[in-house]
């Protein structure tokens, strides 16, 4: 059976010093190809870094880097998988005090929420749009 292939990007928002040649480490041993990351200051936090990488590879790739990079708990981060024909998009986003959430999108390009994100119910209001009640 043939694989399929996608695309996304991961976002490093902010990550100590220390912790950014092992995050290049991890991302080559992921995407098993070699990778530059090129690190700039998070101005929003004093003393961390960030950056961002874009990658290609089988559908589920997403997947394994978000569960490659669980447990770093002082990495801020956001990894996306786009959707393709027949296999549903996601976005996994961590903060350390948060953790580690996942949003899907259908490859409809319809972005899921699961019911705990709203805390009040929403109304179809016209076919297109929805309104909190």
């Amino acid at each position: 059976m043939a694989v399929g292939y996608t695309r996304g990007v991961v976002f490093v928002h902010s990550a100590p010093r220390a912790l950014c040649p092992h995050v290049q480490w991890m991302l080559e041993d992921v995407l098993k190809t070699e990778v530059h990351l090129e690190w700039g200051v998070q101005k929003a936090t004093p003393g961390v870094l960030r950056t961002e990488y874009s990658w290609v590879g089988p559908i589920g790739t997403g997947a394994l880097l978000a569960s490659a990079m669980r447990g770093w708990a002082n990495l801020r981060y956001e990894i996306t998988e786009e959707a393709t024909l027949g296999h549903d998009g996601a976005r996994w986003s961590h903060t350390p005090d948060l953790g580690i959430s996942m949003r899907r999108w259908m490859c409809m390009e319809t972005l899921w929420f699961p019911k705990t994100v709203f805390a009040p119910p929403l109304r179809l209001v016209t076919p297109n749009r929805c309104a909190v009640n």
